[in-house]
This record gives C-alpha cells, structure tokens and sequence, in this order.
C-alpha cells in the first residue's frame, strides 16, 4: 500500500510540475525568487524570499504535493485496534483461546465474561498494553475472536 501512495504521489507531482513550467523556463519560474534575495542593505530580506518562492509556479507545485502526500497519509491510516492485531496477532489468539477455555458457555454473561478475561490475559503476557486504550484491546480480541470463530479454530 505504501509503494502505491508513493507511485500516486510521484504521478501527482510530475502532473502538477509538468504544467507549471509549460509556459516559463525553470530560469523564468525561478527568477522572482532570485530578485527577492539581496542583501538586507539593499531591502531583501529572508520573509520576500519565500514569499516569492510561494506565490511561483514551483513553490505552488511543492505545496500542493506536499499536501497531497499528508492527505494520503492521514486517509490510509489504520485504527489503533488493527495495529494491534497486526503486531500482537498471536498473543491475542492465545488470550482469546485462554478465555474460551477458562469461562464455561453456561455462566451468565459468558461473552463479556471471556472478553474482560481474555484482556486481563493479554495485558500479563504483553506488559507493553497495560497502558494501551481498554476500547481498542476489545476491539482487536473481538475481531479476532469472530475471525477464529468463523474459520473454526476455537475449538
């Protein structure tokens, strides 16, 4: 997923920079900036300098793809609770797995009863949780268990 953010990035930029040097030459494209930056005693200052860089077609090019590739990042951004299957899959499993044995399917409650267990379980073999959101350890246990029960593993 990351390769096809950046080729996407790397598409947008060459979109967005091709067209903006059709009409001027990177010399002509780069030449306001140029004349912003003089000396301070003869008026130039650092402030000109970037704000002519921003105002040509090349600074609004590196803001757009600058933009274009923080949007791609906040939008492929995966919950907290799917980061924690990804990285501690196996323990889950086994807290899930643990639970399913140790609470019996006749006592009351007995979903949240293996659920509160299989997290207790979890944060002792994984003392990295302990400090981790409640709501997304129960949404990854939960996940997981229902993809376990479903494949039929829980047996």
């Amino acid at each position: 997923m990351k390769k096809l953010l950046w080729i996407v990035a790397v598409i947008l930029l060459i979109c967005v920079v091709g067209p903006a040097f059709a009409d001027d030459t990177v010399a002509e494209a780069v030449e306001p900036v140029a004349e912003a930056v003089q000396p301070a005693s003869e008026g130039g200052s650092f402030g000109k300098a970037v704000w002519a860089f921003l105002n040509s077609s090349v600074g609004v090019s590196c803001v757009v793809f600058v933009l274009s590739v923080l949007a791609g990042k906040v939008f492929t951004a995966k919950p907290k609770w799917k980061q924690y299957v990804i990285k501690y899959g196996p323990q889950i499993m086994q807290a899930v797995k643990v639970a399913e044995k140790k609470i019996p399917n006749d006592v009351e409650n007995s979903g949240l009863a293996k659920l509160d267990e299989a997290l207790k379980y979890l944060i002792e073999i994984e003392p990295k949780l302990k400090g981790a959101g409640e709501a997304d350890l129960k949404q990854a246990l939960t996940s997981v268990h229902t993809k376990a029960e479903a494949d039929g593993n829980l047996k």
